[in-house]
């Protein structure tokens, strides 16, 4: 059986889905979150973007391959938020994510919804956020955080492709 390549677009799509529901609940509400970078979109968004790839052999037809999603939330730009508006939401936002992920290992966030192909759930989890600061490649103000997405794939040949 050939492998389902979907797998890891499928995933995306329901991170961001996520992302959007969680950060509904914040006050103010961050509603938008892209996958791609707008340099003229205002704070505040979450910006998704692929971190690092790590692929491991288990078996002879087993592969994991962990993906690191990178979720950037940013407050403001530039020098903005130093006065300790910005980071003081955080104090709520920051464990409102980490267990609003935590408690929905399997991607699954609405009824009826099914696991994503070959996730590994045991093994998902946001691995790190980083400090507030501003990222000095684009100027932003916030912070970071990355979801580790294992997935499980078998590589059985398929009959004749020996």
């Amino acid at each position: 059986m050939a492998v389902d390549n979907t797998y890891l677009s499928v995933s995306v799509d329901r991170v961001h889905a996520m992302l959007m529901a969680v950060s509904s609940t914040f006050t103010p509400a961050v509603n938008r979150v892209f996958k791609y970078i707008d340099p003229k979109s205002t704070p505040p968004f979450w910006w998704m973007y692929p971190g690092v790839v790590s692929p491991e052999a288990l078996a002879a037809f087993l592969d994991r391959q962990t993906f690191a999603i990178n979720m950037r939330l940013v407050l403001g730009m530039g020098m903005q938020g130093y006065d300790g508006t910005l980071a003081q939401n955080l104090w709520t936002w920051m464990p409102t994510v980490l267990n609003y992920f935590d408690q929905r290992k399997a991607l699954v966030y609405q009824e009826g919804q099914a696991i994503p192909r070959y996730l590994d759930v045991d093994n998902v989890r946001i691995r790190q956020i980083s400090p507030f600061g501003t990222f000095t490649n684009l100027n932003h103000v916030g912070i970071e955080c990355q979801l580790i997405l294992p997935f499980l794939i078998s590589l059985e040949p398929e009959p004749g492709n020996l």
